[in-house]
């Protein structure tokens, strides 16, 4: 990513009176996001996770909800914040994970979330081949994932019409541009690497 855009996005994460407390937010309102709908626990009891991509689309879907609950609750430059704190995790962390984006819940939900960004015109490639944010600021940032909320509230009110609970197979399918996998693969796994050791 450029230098702006990773400097906004580091930005809560340095600060060091409440780094803990944006980390501690972002993690709760991820919780609540997966606590509705059917719930994740009704979910894994059913065996309705069988695989990488379904699991990875409920913590899309969690993490987007968090976004909306972040949104509904807080001004926007801090839920924008705790957005910030998220794309840290998932695109400088789990994006590296050992599984792979063809085997590992957590590298494709990243995936997904830089796919929704592509749709909402809120990224775009530099001329020197680096990710950015078309809105530099935290609430610029919340606006970034308009889409992102909008379709996990969508799956979520569907899911909770559902005549049987097996229809989240055909409801946790989310289609990714080949694009944004290549994007995904040179300019996020390749080029972010580090970005969670800078913060430790």
């Amino acid at each position: 990513m450029n230098r702006e855009t990773a400097n906004l996005l580091l930005g809560p994460l340095e600060d060091e009176i409440n780094s803990e407390r944006y980390r501690h937010v972002d993690t709760q309102v991820h919780e609540a996001g997966h606590a509705s709908g059917l719930g994740f626990d009704f979910k894994a009891n059913q065996n309705l996770f069988q695989n990488y991509t379904y699991a990875g689309v409920e913590e899309w879907r969690s993490d987007s909800l968090g976004f909306e609950f972040a949104a509904c609750t807080l001004p926007a430059e801090e839920a924008g914040k705790l957005v910030a704190v998220n794309f840290c995790i998932r695109f400088g962390l789990d994006a590296h994970r050992l599984g792979g984006v063809e085997k590992d819940t957590d590298v494709h939900a990243s995936l997904i979330s830089l796919e929704y960004l592509f749709q909402n015109d809120a990224i775009y490639i530099t001329k020197n081949g680096q990710l950015a944010l078309r809105n530099l600021s935290y609430p610029g940032l919340l606006q970034a994932v308009e889409l992102h909320r909008a379709q996990a509230l969508s799956i979520t009110r569907r899911e909770l019409n559902l005549k049987s609970p097996t229809g989240i197979f055909s409801l946790y399918k989310i289609d990714i541009h080949p694009s944004t996998l290549s994007v995904f693969q040179g300019l996020i796994i390749e080029r972010c690497q580090g970005i969670w050791r800078h913060l430790q």
